[in-house]
């Protein structure tokens, strides 16, 4: 028994996630996306009559979800065991890298725009989605397949997303598996984490701001640089606000719901967003009128 501890507590935290999360890592590297046309005469290649049949042979994306759920619990329990037999200065440490290459699977989904006229009007669209990248694509047409691959990664926006809510899921659980193995210490342990639970009383700061646009707001601060946000610290970024902030409707918010919203804007925040910017634009002129005079 004292051998096996001194393996476990030699293993390296890169070993630690391939072993406990390789159905994860391995779904990431295959994406496979079937496809078909809504008529098999058509010729018409247009995102509109192209179906998603799967992606990595779920039909739906609640099938998706729950085939990725169906991995990771496991994995999270395999892993929550496993950390119970290695001494306890090495908990923190182990999950922090482990929670590192979870959200690096995310880079698998990328932020894609999509042009297109409308047939009535004439008039060009923009739609911004998520989507998979370097994913098989395989249906009717392979040989024409560079025509209409975008419509087909358009078409698979709600299978991208669905990855995202569960992976960021995941990264809650390993926040929340800490301390639960800290409790351990000191009462019978539970089962492992697989959601998030919040017993702290709303503290934060309050805010007129629902989630999406409290999200879309920290957001707007990283991408321009107001604030100096590095990749791998959102997840910090992610935990300061949720223990910092209130938003309008729920004093205690959510990591998951906050990270969906922050990696995945909602559009009516983006309005508000841009609607309060115009308001601020208006309120600096007439300030600086003010100064000039």
């Amino acid at each position: 028994m004292a051998i096996q501890s001194m393996h476990k507590q030699r293993s390296s935290p890169l070993q630690l996630f391939e072993q406990n999360f390789s159905p994860l890592i391995d779904q990431s590297k295959n994406i496979i996306i079937h496809y078909r046309f809504c008529n098999a005469r058509t010729k018409r290649k247009h995102f509109n009559t192209i179906n998603i049949v799967s992606v990595n042979g779920c039909s739906t994306p609640e099938e998706f979800g729950k085939r990725l759920t169906g991995l990771i619990e496991p994995s999270l329990e395999d892993l929550f065991q496993w950390l119970k037999g290695v001494h306890q200065t090495y908990w923190k440490a182990h999950l922090a890298y482990i929670s590192e290459k979870v959200e690096k699977l995310t880079c698998i989904i990328t932020d894609e725009k999509f042009v297109f006229q409308d047939d009535e009007s004439g008039l060009i669209h923009e739609h911004h989605f998520k989507s998979f990248n370097n994913c098989k694509v395989y249906g009717p047409h392979q040989n024409e397949l560079h025509i209409f691959r975008q419509y087909i990664r358009f078409k698979a926006v709600k299978f991208a997303e669905v990855w995202l809510e569960v992976l960021f899921g995941t990264i809650d659980s390993l926040d929340l598996m800490y301390e639960l193995l800290i409790g351990s210490l000191e009462t019978s342990p539970g089962p492992p984490p697989t959601s998030v639970i919040h017993n702290k009383t709303g503290n934060g700061i309050k805010s007129d701001l629902t989630v999406p646009q409290l999200a879309y707001f920290f957001r707007i601060l990283a991408k321009t640089n107001i604030i100096e946000i590095s990749a791998r610290r959102n997840n910090d970024l992610i935990n300061w606000i949720t223990e910092n902030f209130q938003s309008k409707n729920r004093e205690i918010i959510k990591k998951t719901s906050l990270r969906n919203k922050y990696f995945t804007p909602d559009l009516q925040a983006l309005d508000y967003w841009e609607q309060k910017i115009k308001e601020w634009l208006t309120m600096i002129r007439d300030e600086r009128s003010n100064l000039l005079k």
